[in-house]
């Protein structure tokens, strides 16, 4: 079961424009107009800072979000389950018939479930960033890796790359660095932390890219598995120099396909 809420910015005189011109015939059909592309949300109280994928100001366009009830990120850590794969199923699905035409999720563990979800879904679903890894791959030179940033320590597996369709092939071009050292972060993420200190929880994230980059010279890319490390890409662009894929990237492009 879910529960669904749409946020819309402000009209802009483009808008207000383009509102002008629309056609005087709207068919009838739908609860809300206006927006295209979901997110299927866990049900928590996570703080969620401007760059989060659950913060609806983050997106230069609408967003329509569905509550996943019952599943909290404690699931995603968890085995396999049909609770999970059917919550988020029946959310997508909720969405499509309310109009939207394209959706994400707010947990990039949520990989695991990708052909599972697609397969029984009526739009197009993008389960997590990890989607973004083999593009990046492929951008790279065959001896450069991608580095995989995690806040689960044994959040990435095979299992994960394959659903985001990474060849076993490519496994080795994979590094994965979890932020083992950034306690507080998760702390906010996992207990009922009321204040979110951001900054606190940027140096601990960039202390552990920096040591995973230490590591190995070869790393050419950097995507962020967990959506609650995207209020942070930015600063990790311009203090690594690397390119930065996030979750907010996939929804951006999930939007580019059906503006």
């Amino acid at each position: 079961m879910s529960t669904s809420h749409s946020f819309n910015h402000l009209p802009t005189e483009a808008h207000n424009q383009a509102h002008s011109r629309e056609t005087a015939t709207i068919k009838r059909g739908r609860p809300f107009y206006g927006v295209s592309v979901g997110v299927a949300m866990l049900d928590s109280t996570i703080p969620r800072p401007l760059g989060d994928i659950g913060n609806a100001a983050t997106f230069p366009f609408p967003v329509h979000y569905a509550i996943v009830q019952g599943i909290g990120p404690s699931d995603m850590t968890a085995p396999k389950s049909e609770k999970v794969r059917e919550g988020f199923i029946d959310a997508v699905n909720t969405m499509a018939d309310q109009g939207i035409a394209v959706a994400g999720t707010s947990c990039g563990l949520m990989a695991r479930y990708q052909s599972q979800i697609a397969d029984r879904t009526a739009i197009p679903v993008a389960t997590s960033s990890l989607l973004q890894v083999e593009l990046a791959l492929r951008l790279l030179r065959s001896d450069q890796k991608v580095l995989v940033v995690t806040i689960e320590q044994h959040g990435i597996d095979e299992e994960q790359l394959r659903e985001s369709g990474v060849a076993s092939r490519d496994f080795a071009r994979v590094r994965v660095a979890a932020l083992t050292g950034a306690t507080y972060l998760y702390g906010v993420i996992t207990s009922d932390t009321d204040d979110y200190d951001v900054r606190r929880a940027s140096d601990e994230v960039l202390a552990g890219i920096d040591q995973a980059l230490a590591s190995d010279d070869s790393i050419a890319a950097i995507v962020l598995e967990c959506t609650n490390l995207a209020p942070f890409s930015e600063e990790i662009r311009h203090h690594t120099g690397l390119p930065v894929w996030d979750a907010d990237t996939l929804i951006q492009w999930l939007h580019s396909a059906v503006q």
